[in-house]
């Protein structure tokens, strides 16, 4: 256990620029990632928590560098998240530190009374805000890592049996990859039946 890596520690310093009003106007951020003992990983992480250390907010300037700590600790490697929570942590930080220096709620800076007017003016459809809102990509900088992949068997009676390279884990990816494969041959999505997902049909999963 003692050589296992472990989720990869970040640390933030940053500088933020913003108004009265909670509007925030300029980010500069330095990211620093521990590696631990090897690469792993690392770099591809990095790039992912800078990618999101935006969050959903609309940020006018941006500046963020990153590096890689090569440390005295076992290799940290990849986890769920992939070093997006790690740059919406610090980022959902420093919205904590401007409502402290603005003695204002962090979700009224989140929301900055856009929910409010938005909802005074729209008598039918309203919007609410998230306590914790939160982005995520859906592919990797590492480029083998966005191989897909697919087997698709084809059987006389006109079903079919698709295994592929994705992970179910309650997104709706089977339905979503029986769907594609209906249309794209045109046939019944009753038809169509996912296999479990496994290496010895699929190859690289990832």
């Amino acid at each position: 256990m003692k050589t296992t890596g472990q989720r990869h520690s970040f640390l933030g310093k940053y500088k933020v620029g913003f108004k009265n009003d909670g509007k925030v106007l300029a980010l500069d951020l330095e990211i620093y990632n521990n590696a631990g003992n090897s690469l792993d990983l690392s770099i591809a992480i990095l790039e992912r928590a800078m990618f999101h250390s935006d969050n959903v907010y609309e940020i006018p300037n941006v500046k963020i560098n990153g590096r890689v700590c090569f440390t005295n600790f076992p290799s940290n490697t990849a986890f769920r998240g992939f070093g997006g929570p790690q740059g919406m942590l610090i980022t959902e930080n420093w919205v904590q530190r401007i409502a402290l220096e603005l003695k204002k709620s962090p979700e009224e800076i989140r929301a900055r009374k856009e929910v409010e007017k938005f909802n005074f003016h729209n008598r039918w459809k309203k919007r609410g805000v998230a306590m914790v809102p939160t982005k995520f990509g859906i592919s990797f900088t590492t480029k083998f890592m966005n191989q897909a992949g697919a087997l698709v068997q084809v059987y006389t009676d006109g079903t079919m049996l698709v295994a592929h390279r994705g992970v179910e884990m309650g997104q709706g990816l089977h339905t979503k990859v029986a769907q594609v494969a209906a249309s794209s041959f045109n046939i019944a999505l009753c038809s169509v039946f996912i296999s479990e997902t496994s290496t010895d049909n699929v190859m690289n999963l990832v």
